[in-house]
């Protein structure tokens, strides 16, 4: 299963977010500062980070350079959900190669899930419901 860290500072947009991610079969980690991301990033590995811009502790352009200097998170993906429309936060951002950019304004939980299966591919269903699909009790026939 495929594992995305959200990073966002406010608890109501964040826990929405991975809980939608988690309904679609995708595991979560949540972090509320680049401090606790970096953290998270450098010891779990995920597939994929959605960040946001403005943070306390460390913000998201400075957890982005961080992230892009270390050589195990280098390459992991990002798409950063904000509500900035500061035009040289989103090039900054650009410059240092995250996948796409989601507008809290525009935000949509199909958008978001659009844009995660675009990078991470649509998540495969994993062993357990496999086989309770598998297992579903089957139609009655009819006495003949």
């Amino acid at each position: 299963m495929k594992t995305i860290l959200v990073v966002e500072d406010n608890a109501i947009c964040r826990e929405p977010i991975a809980a939608t991610l988690r309904l679609n079969h995708y595991q979560t980690l949540e972090a509320s500062n680049g401090v606790e991301a970096l953290q998270l990033a450098v010891e779990n590995h995920p597939d994929l980070i959605l960040l946001d811009l403005s943070m306390p502790v460390m913000d998201g352009l400075t957890f982005l350079g961080k992230l892009r200097g270390a050589d195990e998170t280098r390459k992991t993906p990002v798409i950063v959900l904000t509500a900035a429309t500061d035009r040289e936060a989103v090039l900054h951002a650009a410059q240092m190669g995250v996948s796409s950019f989601l507008l809290k304004s525009n935000f949509s939980n199909t958008e978001l899930i659009s844009r995660v299966h675009s990078i991470l591919g649509a998540p495969v269903a994993d062993a357990t419901e496999q086989a309770s699909a598998s297992k579903a009790p089957s139609k009655p026939k009819a006495a003949a």
